[in-house]
């Protein structure tokens, strides 16, 4: 099954889905990634209050990608 998967704190190497149709977008901005399974709930990600990293994710950058996918199809 084809997948999206969009990303701000967490690394896309670490959690993006295994397969050749899984596809990402990242937010990236100057703060990401900030999660680090290893600091639990302490972590920098649970005391985020902007969330810019997945609000850098625009909903047409997600369509265009949706668009790009349905073409290979």
């Amino acid at each position: 099954v084809k997948t999206i998967g969009l990303f701000g704190p967490t690394q896309v190497l670490a959690a993006n889905p295994i397969g050749s149709d899984q596809y990402y977008i990242e937010g990236k901005v100057f703060c990401s990634p900030c999660y680090n399974p290893y600091d639990g709930t302490k972590g920098k990600m649970y005391s985020c209050k902007d969330n810019i990293c997945m609000q850098s994710i625009s909903v047409t950058r997600l369509l265009e990608k949706v668009e790009e996918i349905l073409k290979t199809s």
